[in-house]
């Protein structure tokens, strides 16, 4: 049948230039449909049009039982005859020896006869061989695989007769004159070396891309995208990793993912170290007062409420150690809840010294009894209930949707990041508001009490401390919700410590600085100097 579909082959040369890849992408069904419609007119019509003359290709070829083709680029190109459609042309003639490949060939034929010559290899049966010449070209190429499997000459017969047993074909070693051959050569399974690829095998980590407009063993080898591995060679796909895992480094394997959070690592350990620096110094200072209380630096303005502040303060700097730490179900909702109240707590404290001291200084004036409405026990019934409004907030937060631990694997694929989740984004503002309305009120109150008289004006104090706490959680808000990760658990840490370290630094330090320093201020008479002049 081969011998025949040789016939149908030819006239192609006429119209198909030699650069043209057309047997490169001539698929195998093609070759299956023509020996079909060749069976089906083959007693009806006789085809006989040839428009070149027989091909004449250099051969080596001898008989025997099995035979074993060899095509080689004994020459460079082929040069075809001017076709006038006049006259039968010439066939074509190839030009360009190349040396090289007729010593392959030449240790084709060579290592054949050896085979032959040895009785101990093959008892009985004989090797032949058929080694024709490809021109280095895809068309005659195809001509020389025909030829190999049923002979150079054109019969016009139903049955095809000429080599023996085809055991096998040493191919080309040009790309597309090698993939012609397999092509060829693959519906009968007859093996062909070398195998016809003109791209390197791609590595595991990898995946073939076929390259536009060339045949499809021609591919590149692109890397597979994170979160993806290839483990065989020459993958088609990469396959992509489970949700909790990553690719490595090379590509070829899933691998856990990085659990991410705010550890007791070095920045741990160094908001840690901090966090407890604050509350020693805040119980120092409170220690310092404690033995001090009889003295006027500390009883001014009702000392009860500067050690609530400074127990306060206390609780704040320990609360930021409730961040550090794997996130649990209990340490989500008691981090959130702690800061709040503690805060509240603290805001509020502050915010009853705030109105005794607008107060003493308003009930100067005749006829003005507000001190009356201002004494220790209506300073600790405002304290609760600013406080309390705050623990009505977190209960109705922790009962209707507490914060948890979530895995957050959305932000950054190759980590997973555990962090606490809200539950409520309501709850949560509510909280923040709530503080930061405590802060602007006492704030607008100690601004209107910054210039009363007296050697030593809380108010100024306490309006410089609000004006560094509304800074620090002003920025906090842009910062946190930019910094996603355990980088935002760091940043409302460091909040926290800020506002701290303000508040006991602007509330507490000058006072320290006339105890231990200037004991000769720590009167009454040189703290009401002014009103007494």
């Amino acid at each position: 049948m081969i011998c025949k579909l040789s016939n149908y082959i030819k006239p192609c040369e006429i119209e198909t230039p030699l650069s043209s890849l057309f047997f490169v992408e001539f698929d195998r069904t093609m070759i299956y449909i023509l020996v079909s419609l060749f069976h089906l007119s083959s007693a009806a019509v006789t085809l006989n049009c040839s428009p070149q003359d027989d091909f004449d290709l250099p051969v080596f070829m001898t008989s025997g039982d099995f035979t074993i083709g060899g095509i080689f680029p004994l020459h460079y190109r082929v040069e075809l005859p001017p076709t006038d459609y006049i006259k039968r042309p010439l066939a074509a003639q190839c030009r360009g020896f190349d040396p090289r490949a007729f010593r392959w060939a030449l240790s084709m034929k060579l290592a054949v006869e050896e085979i032959n010559n040895r009785k101990d290899l093959l008892s009985n049966h004989t090797l032949s061989y058929r080694i024709f010449d490809s021109c280095s070209t895809p068309v005659t190429a195809q001509k020389a695989i025909l030829a190999v499997l049923n002979g150079g000459d054109v019969v016009q017969s139903s049955m095809c007769s000429g080599a023996g047993p085809l055991l096998g074909l040493i191919g080309e070693s040009g790309s597309s004159q090698s993939i012609v051959l397999s092509r060829t050569v693959q519906p009968f399974q007859i093996p062909m070396v070398p195998v016809s690829v003109c791209s390197n095998s791609c590595a595991p980590g990898f995946r073939t891309a076929a390259r536009r407009g060339q045949p499809l063993c021609c591919f590149d080898c692109v890397p597979c995208e994170s979160g993806k591995i290839s483990n065989q060679t020459d993958s088609i796909d990469c396959m992509p990793c489970p949700e909790d895992y990553w690719s490595n480094a090379n590509g070829t394997a899933c691998v856990p993912k990085v659990v991410e959070f705010l550890s007791h690592d070095a920045m741990g350990i160094t908001l840690t170290v901090i966090a407890v620096v604050g509350a020693f110094l805040t119980i120092t200072v409170l220690m310092i007062f404690f033995y001090n209380r009889g003295t006027p630096i500390v009883r001014v303005n009702n000392s009860e409420i500067s050690f609530f502040i400074l127990m306060s303060l206390t609780l704040c700097f320990l609360c930021a150690l409730v961040f550090i730490g794997k996130p649990t179900s209990w340490s989500c909702m008691l981090r959130h809840t702690a800061f709040s109240i503690t805060f509240s707590l603290c805001i509020s404290c502050i915010l009853g010294k705030t109105l005794v001291v607008l107060a003493a200084f308003t009930a100067t004036r005749p006829g003005n009894n507000i001190m009356k409405w201002l004494g220790p026990t209506q300073q600790r019934i405002i304290i609760f209930c600013c406080t309390l409004v705050q623990v009505i907030i977190c209960t109705a937060w922790l009962v209707a949707s507490p914060p948890f631990p979530y895995r957050n694997t959305k932000y950054k694929q190759s980590k997973i990041i555990l962090d606490c989740s809200v539950g409520s984004d309501l709850a949560f503002w509510c909280v923040l508001g709530y503080i930061g309305l405590l802060a602007c009120v006492c704030f607008f109150l100690a601004f209107l009490a910054r210039k009363l008289p007296g050697n030593f004006n809380e108010a100024k104090y306490i309006t410089f401390s609000m004006l560094i706490f509304c800074a620090v959680w002003l920025a906090f808000v842009p910062a946190y919700v930019s910094q996603p990760g355990k980088f935002t658990t760091a940043v409302e840490i460091f909040a926290i410590l800020a506002s701290s370290f303000g508040l006991l630094l602007c509330l507490f330090a000058p006072k320290c600085y006339i105890i231990l320093l200037k004991p000769e201020k720590n009167t009454k008479q040189h703290l009401m100097g002014k009103v007494i002049k």
